[in-house]
């Protein structure tokens, strides 16, 4: 299962099929062939029909035989709804992730998810109850293992631990002692630099890599 997830992400699709032949025939009909034939289809950009594939996981029709398939198929149906731009359908999945993984006390299936899982994370710390330990376990192997992905001036990184709160451009502005424009310059650089798009996007990012804590809003 994890050669043929590697095997996904780095877009080699010769080993990850042989890794779903060996799989099918020493496990016939088991909820993991579900989840390679589903992870096939959501690298193709078929995120759908991937969804739609991983209907017998939830039905009970083909049950899993490693007692993590279920988080695993979990996080890919997050990332299929964030691909699909289902919001809440994201975050209940993430939630179903969450409870799975702190009932087994493992990390790796959300550990290893897609950056916009981890995003999806980050942007809801404080507001998962119970599972709020396990959620900042999963961060905490996102920052050992991810270095800082660029580097920001001082500057830069004032403007940036601004961004999270509810703060106004111009209010940034006044905070720092500098004029509108200087703020939006820096905040062009910051977005080049992560290459994202939003305020919300930057966020998550800085916090992905550690640059932010998780706890400022």
């Amino acid at each position: 299962m994890l050669e043929h997830a590697a095997a996904t992400a780095l877009g080699r699709g010769d080993l990850a099929r042989s890794a779903a032949s060996w799989a099918e025939e020493e496990l016939g009909a088991a909820g993991e062939l579900v989840l390679l034939h589903a992870r096939q289809r959501a690298a193709h950009g078929r995120y759908r029909p991937a969804s739609d594939a991983l209907v017998p996981l939830w039905d009970g029709s083909a049950p899993p035989v490693l007692p993590w398939t279920l988080a695993d198929a979990r996080v890919l149906e997050c990332g299929l709804a964030l691909r699909l731009d289902q919001r809440a359908r994201a975050r209940r999945e993430l939630d179903h992730a969450l409870e799975l993984c702190a009932a087994m006390d493992v990390v790796r299936p959300l550990a290893s998810g897609p950056a916009e899982v981890i995003d999806l994370l980050v942007r809801h710390v404080g507001s998962f109850g119970n599972q709020e330990d396990l959620a900042a376990r999963v961060l905490a192997t996102q920052r050992r293992r991810a270095a800082p992905p660029v580097a920001l001036t001082d500057r830069e990184r004032a403007v940036l631990s601004l961004l999270p709160t509810q703060r106004s451009f111009e209010e940034i502005a006044d905070d720092l002692t500098v004029s509108h424009s200087t703020v939006k310059t820096h905040v062009r650089a910051i977005y080049s630099k992560f290459g994202v798009r939003s305020r919300r996007e930057a966020v998550a990012r800085a916090r992905r890599h550690g640059i932010l804590s998780a706890d400022l809003r």
